[in-house]
């Protein structure tokens, strides 16, 4: 007796590239997976913040474990605020130098993209969240079909709105908060540079 199984098979290649003249366990990117719940995030933090490696880090391995899933503004609001918490938590507990206390009051940005996969009666369908400039690719026959929150390397600018740890600065952030579905097929590129205009 033959099976045919018509379950899509999700392929994925990691890469993280710290900034020239740095090593790489300086670098403020971070990428997640969760290959059980078909979820996959990164985070770019953001240079200047107060430590954006570890928000950034935090940001993407805590969404792909989040719980019911933060995929939607009330969710990813609530989910952003109790790891704001922690983060301020953890380094609240620490004895810091004055200029690093001046820095941490600020808190900590970072550009964030999740990316949540769901087969249904054999077909793949994908949610997008999108805060700042990391980009999702939506390829289909090596032909771009749509790309966000950025569509355009023009779009790219020097102070994008940013995930922030701070409860207060939360609000602001969540109104350009960009969520996207799609159904079909998909070969999915996250990025967290800019791509070449067409």
């Amino acid at each position: 007796m033959e099976i045919e199984t018509t379950t899509p098979v999700l392929a994925l290649r990691r890469f993280l590239l710290p900034k020239a003249g740095t090593d790489w366990w300086q670098c403020e990117d971070a990428i997640a997976v969760n290959l059980r719940a078909n979820r996959f995030a990164i985070a770019d933090g953001a240079t200047e913040a107060f430590d954006s490696r570890r928000w950034a880090r935090l940001l993407a391995h805590g969404w792909v474990r989040s719980e019911p899933p933060a995929t939607d503004h009330e969710r990813f609001q609530e989910w952003l605020a109790a790891v704001g918490e922690r983060f301020h938590r953890w380094w609240s507990r620490r004895l810091l130098p004055w200029y690093a206390e001046e820095k941490a009051r600020a808190g900590s940005f970072a550009a964030f993209l999740g990316l949540q996969f769901n087969f249904d009666e054999g077909s793949l369908n994908w949610k997008a969240l999108a805060l700042g400039d990391s980009c999702l690719i939506h390829l289909r026959q090596d032909a771009i079909c749509a790309a966000l929150p950025l569509a355009d390397s023009a779009a790219f600018c020097k102070n994008p709105t940013l995930a922030p740890s701070l409860g207060m600065l939360k609000g602001s952030a969540i109104g350009h908060l960009i969520i996207e579905s799609s159904g079909g097929c998909i070969l999915a590129s996250l990025g967290c540079s800019r791509f070449r205009r067409a």
